[in-house]
């Protein structure tokens, strides 16, 4: 069973239609990166973002230019709850999920959406499993 994770790029762009991991890897984003987002501001590794424990996280790989979640700097690791947006850089993305196998109804999204397709994980995992 897995959760979609859909992001519509609301500023800015996203380069890979979808990309799945494992639970409790993360994957990097950025200009330079596993995921590629493209927009103003956007480092070549700008952050990583994870699944685990039934929820999307955020992690900035700097302080100074850290990955925003819903305005709040993400410079440990940081929920994104459904709904949040998501701020790398000059890039805007808004976040929603559904159930793997359900229909989600994206006609009314400007632009289109993209899905990181990330299994469940329902162990524990310290943030030491995230490197």
């Amino acid at each position: 069973m897995s959760l979609d994770i859909h992001v519509e790029a609301l500023v800015g762009r996203i380069a890979t239609e979808s990309l799945s991991f494992a639970p409790g890897r993360a994957i990097t984003v950025g200009t330079d990166a596993d995921w590629i987002i493209t927009a103003d501001g956007v480092l070549g590794l700008h952050g990583s973002l994870a699944y685990f424990d039934d929820e999307l996280w955020a992690l900035s790989a700097s302080v100074s230019e850290p990955i925003f979640v819903d305005r709040l700097p993400a410079i440990m690791w940081t929920v994104v709850p459904a709904g949040a947006v998501l701020s790398i850089g000059g890039a805007r993305l808004r976040v929603t999920t559904s159930e793997a196998g359900v229909d989600v109804d994206l006609s009314e999204l400007r632009r289109p959406s993209h899905r990181l397709l990330i299994p469940r994980y329902s162990g524990w995992m310290s943030g030491a499993d995230l490197t």
